[in-house]
């Protein structure tokens, strides 16, 4: 039981410790992780939870992503880890969750 209280607080913890994410940010990540026509059509369905960081230069790198589906885990790390933001002085967090679902 001690074993699966500490896989779950290393798992999952780090998403609730971040901060609340820029909604401009997310937005636009949002607007680009869409649910393609291509996964639908394959019946791929999951959740990914990410955490990201921008970097002072607008890079995405994604610091830890879970996911039961693989096509899903590399779909939304891909698509992150193509976006670019505005220069910043300061390096940004953000953690986010995605719903896959056929209706």
């Amino acid at each position: 039981m001690k074993t699966l209280i500490a896989i779950i607080a290393l798992v999952v913890l780090p998403f609730y410790s971040m901060s609340i994410n820029d909604p401009v940010i997310e937005n636009e990540v949002r607007t680009e992780i869409k649910y393609s026509e291509d996964l639908r059509n394959n019946n791929i369905e999951g959740d990914v939870l990410v955490q990201f960081t921008v970097s002072k230069d607008g890079y995405v790198y994604v610091d830890q992503i879970n996911s039961n589906d693989a096509t899903l885990k590399n779909y939304v790390s891909s698509k992150l880890s193509s976006m670019v933001f505005e220069e910043s002085d300061n390096e940004r967090q953000y953690s986010m969750k995605f719903i896959f679902r056929l209706l």
